[in-house]
């Protein structure tokens, strides 16, 4: 019997459980679909596709070298998985498990019916530690540690002995995207993660702790990871194991070199559980993608969206520096660090007041790590729509002193203020000297911080508010702290 294994957001054969049953269960035919509905609008766009194309690339050579033969076909999923069913005595369809948008779980329900209709099992697979119809979030993190410290699994040699035409990989233009290469944007594939790794690991990663947070240091000083995640090129699991390794040697030895490596090390290794919890928020409440989690936030802002505030965030055009720079940088690489994109969010939803959908939905288009199951549930958290997060207002002027303090990348992507003092960097529209190209500021800060601070404490003190929150708590808050009222006062709502 064939067994096909459809690949999704999990583009490798190394510590793929899914693939590796699929292998064991009989002859294997690996198999990814170009879906355009995928790529025919919002949020994916030609950076995915690249990335993608890397990572399919390097996949296809990994196969062949195992014997196996990547088929592709471009289609509606459902549609071309039936025709396989009808040509090849099908023994069942397998594919690691997804945390995907409404489009992916749209088109998981098709194939689902699809392969009921002729009684042929679809097997999803559990990957990341993500676990499927969760009763109880207070185990979560105990299972979850155990997945990750689970035998990484290895897909066995096998040839292949069926003869399947395989469609070339589309041309991005067929789907109306670029076909010019982006070479700020990062290269997919094992390989490139493989190296970005032991890089990390070896020299990069030493002061992590410090540098993730300013965008100065945090391209070379996070992992970069993050894409590579996002299409499954690496497993979380085998990061987490060579960071564990990583961390052991790093008790064993004692010397002061080491306690800069350990604390990166710990700091690092925390925020794979993160990225993992935030996973798990998402596929146990996927409406977040489009409505409020806590239902006490509902109409908080969605009948006042200001159109033109949107266009000045979006094209960087603000005027508020680190604000503008971080976008520019975001459109121009496909990446910027996790306190920058807090800020961009914080300032789009407390200064601005925009409602986070539409903001969500461009910063997806942008980031080429864009991850459905974290990237909405941190989206909302920094909107303060969760009602369990503290509201963090990240002031764009205080996080351009902080992360930016001499104005270096402020410089780097606004060459408008190239020659403004250093003494007016962050704050352009108090130098007397004048600056002709480059906006000033779209909204008064501390003003648009108290408008904003002032209600979102109203809210919070509303009837009903805190008992809704405790419910929101209990299905999706993390167990690292202890269940507590959410607080109402103004110290929740700080000025970051």
């Amino acid at each position: 019997m064939v067994n096909i294994f459809w690949f999704r957001r999990d583009l490798r054969i190394h510590d793929n459980p899914g693939l590796a049953l699929a292998g064991k269960a009989g002859q294997l035919l690996p198999l990814y679909i170009f879906d355009p509905k995928q790529w025919i609008g919002d949020p994916y766009g030609s950076r995915h596709y690249q990335f993608l194309c890397d990572s399919l690339e390097d996949l296809k050579m990994s196969l062949l070298e195992q014997g196996h033969i990547l088929v592709f076909r471009v289609g509606d999923p459902a549609a071309i998985l039936s025709s396989f069913f009808e040509e090849f005595n099908v023994g069942a369809l397998w594919a690691s498990q997804e945390v995907g948008d409404h489009c992916a779980r749209d088109r998981d329900r098709k194939v689902t019916q699809c392969c009921s209709a002729v009684g042929i099992q679809f097997e999803q697979v559990p990957q990341n530690g993500v676990i499927q119809m969760l009763e109880n979030r207070d185990t979560w993190a105990r299972q979850w540690h155990n997945f990750m410290l689970d035998d990484l699994v290895t897909l066995d040699a096998q040839p292949s002995s069926l003869i399947i035409r395989s469609d070339a990989m589309p041309c991005p233009t067929i789907f109306g995207l670029s076909g010019e290469r982006n070479s700020n944007i990062q290269k997919g594939g094992r390989a490139c993660a493989l190296e970005l790794l032991s890089s990390f690991k070896k020299t990069r990663g030493q002061h992590y702790s410090k540098e993730m947070s300013s965008p100065v240091t945090a391209f070379e000083g996070c992992s970069r990871l993050s894409p590579h995640y996002s299409f499954g090129t690496l497993s979380v699991r085998e990061v987490f194991q060579n960071i564990q390794r990583k961390r052991k040697r790093l008790r064993e030895n004692k010397s002061s070199h080491s306690k800069a490596w350990a604390r990166s090390m710990n700091s690092f290794s925390s925020r794979l559980r993160w990225h993992c919890h935030f996973m798990q928020k998402f596929n146990d409440e996927p409406r977040m993608e489009f409505e409020n989690l806590h239902c006490g936030t509902r109409g908080l802002r969605e009948e006042c969206f200001n159109e033109a505030f949107f266009e000045s965030w979006k094209q960087g055009q603000t005027g508020f520096p680190l604000v503008d720079a971080s976008m520019r940088a975001l459109k121009a690489t496909g990446w910027i660090n996790f306190r920058m994109r807090a800020m961009l969010i914080s300032f789009a939803s407390y200064h601005l007041w925009l409602h986070w959908v539409r903001p969500a939905k461009h910063l997806a288009s942008l980031f080429t790590d864009f991850e459905p199951g974290i990237h909405y549930p941190q989206v909302q958290m920094q909107a303060g729509t969760t009602g369990i997060n503290a509201i963090r207002i990240y002031s764009p002027s205080k996080q351009a002193r902080d992360q930016d303090p001499e104005g270096m990348f402020i410089r780097q992507w606004i060459p408008e203020l190239g020659s403004v003092n250093t003494k007016f960097i962050h704050t352009p529209w108090n130098d007397p000297g004048k600056v002709d190209d480059y906006p000033s500021p779209i909204v008064d800060e501390s003003h648009a911080r108290r408008e904003a601070a002032d209600r979102m404490h109203s809210l919070r003190k509303s009837n009903g508010f805190a008992n809704e929150s405790k419910e929101v708590f209990k299905k999706h808050g993390s167990r690292a702290r202890v269940l507590r009222k959410p607080s109402t006062k103004s110290h929740q709502l700080g000025l970051f």
